[in-house]
């Protein structure tokens, strides 16, 4: 009786582990660089020296819109939970998107007021961004791609870093990760180790 208890109980516990691996695959994959990972886009990251580069594959969005007009542009945001404490922090939160201005591809940084209110663009940041119409490792088809690359002490003052993405697609479209959740009440964690 004993054994078969045993053997119920280390069932258990195997279901139990596996549930926790399917739900952490699909906030985050396996593979640790992985962020998002589905049929309309592939976030992945790296950790470099100083900084961090995001790799944003629109593998769903085959239609050229980088330099089209609002809302049929292609577009995204990164949200950075600079503190990591789950909830908006006015003047310390901060958001990077990409701003075509005088003809060139910048970073705009932006500092949180609130949830909808935010100072103005500040394009002295080091971060870097690029935008092409290309394929990629992750689709042979033409597709929206971008690249942008944040100082990591803009990103975070310790070794973990919370991210939240916004993408527009020159459909109109929005996606917001993870899961559509509201700003902040889920991130995802982004562990390096960050020499500031």
């Amino acid at each position: 009786m004993a054994s078969n208890l045993s053997i119920i109980f280390s069932f258990i516990i195997l279901i139990m582990n596996s549930v926790n691996l399917e739900s952490m695959n699909e906030k985050n994959p396996l593979d640790d660089n992985y962020l998002i990972k589905n049929e309309n886009h592939i976030v992945t990251y790296e950790c470099l020296e100083k900084d961090i580069k995001f790799k944003f594959d629109f593998i769903g969005d085959e239609t050229n819109e980088l330099d089209g007009k609002w809302p049929k542009l292609d577009f995204y945001t990164i949200w950075v939970d600079y503190n990591n404490n789950n909830k908006i922090d006015s003047l310390l939160d901060r958001n990077f998107s990409p701003i075509t201005y005088k003809s060139e591809y910048l970073v705009c940084k932006s500092l949180m007021f609130s949830k909808v209110r935010l100072k103005p663009c500040i394009l002295n940041t080091e971060a870097i961004c690029i935008k092409e119409f290309t394929a990629t490792n992750n689709s042979k088809d033409r597709h929206v791609y971008f690249e942008m690359i944040i100082p990591k002490n803009e990103l975070s003052r310790s070794n973990k870093i919370s991210v939240y993405f916004e993408f527009f697609d020159g459909n109109g479209k929005k996606f917001s990760y993870p899961s559509n959740s509201p700003l902040f009440n889920d991130t995802y964690l982004i562990d390096c180790d960050l020499k500031i």
